[in-house]
């Protein structure tokens, strides 16, 4: 993994990831920095390792960053990308809390709830 390793086609660089990829990522971030980006196969990714560029990502810009890319394969296996594995978008956490006090309220009032329409 010393030096930087371009791209391969079709497996893009997969091919310096070890049987533990974890730790080939930690030492690819001592080396690049805490935001690297390498490709998945054919897919570009980007790798975030720093907790201030994590804290960037995942809370001041998580709805840009909380989109997954659309395919084939999520189109079939779950039923048009319906499914919490292939979602589009992450509903912030306010949004979360807000529907779950929401429904307990309704529940502890003894209300039907109908939760498609309230998602």
């Amino acid at each position: 993994m010393a030096g930087y390793s371009r791209p391969l086609p079709v497996i893009g660089n997969l091919h310096i990831l070890t049987s533990l990829p974890h730790r080939s990522l930690h030492n690819l971030a001592k080396n690049y920095g805490g935001i690297m980006s390498v490709w998945l196969g054919n897919i570009p990714s980007v790798v975030v390792s720093s907790p201030r560029a994590a804290e960037l990502f995942l809370k001041t810009q998580d709805t840009i960053f909380a989109c997954r890319p659309k395919n084939q394969a999520s189109e079939y296996l779950s039923y048009s990308t319906t499914g919490m594995a292939f979602t589009e978008y992450a509903l912030r956490s306010e949004e979360v809390r807000s529907l779950v006090w929401s429904v307990k309220k309704a529940a502890e009032a003894r209300e039907v709830v109908d939760v498609s329409k309230k998602v």
